[in-house]
């Protein structure tokens, strides 16, 4: 019974890792979203390279470089 608890432990540590390593990797690839998010009330449209603005109209685009 120890040694099962013992691997099911290490699985769950495991698990964990790798799901902190893909939202790592997340907020890297998507930082932007984040940032525009909080910092500019921006939402960038992920896969097109355009952002919009909140509080105006949606589809207007806004002409600021992301990075």
């Amino acid at each position: 019974m120890a040694i099962w608890s013992i691997i099911m432990a290490s699985c769950h540590n495991v698990l964990l890792l790798v799901f902190l390593f893909l939202l790592c990797l997340h907020i890297l690839f998507y930082r932007d979203i984040f940032i525009y998010f909080w910092y500019d009330k921006n939402v960038r449209i992920l896969g097109t390279g355009k952002s919009y603005i909140l509080g105006k109209d949606l589809f207007s685009e806004d002409k600021r470089n992301a990075f």
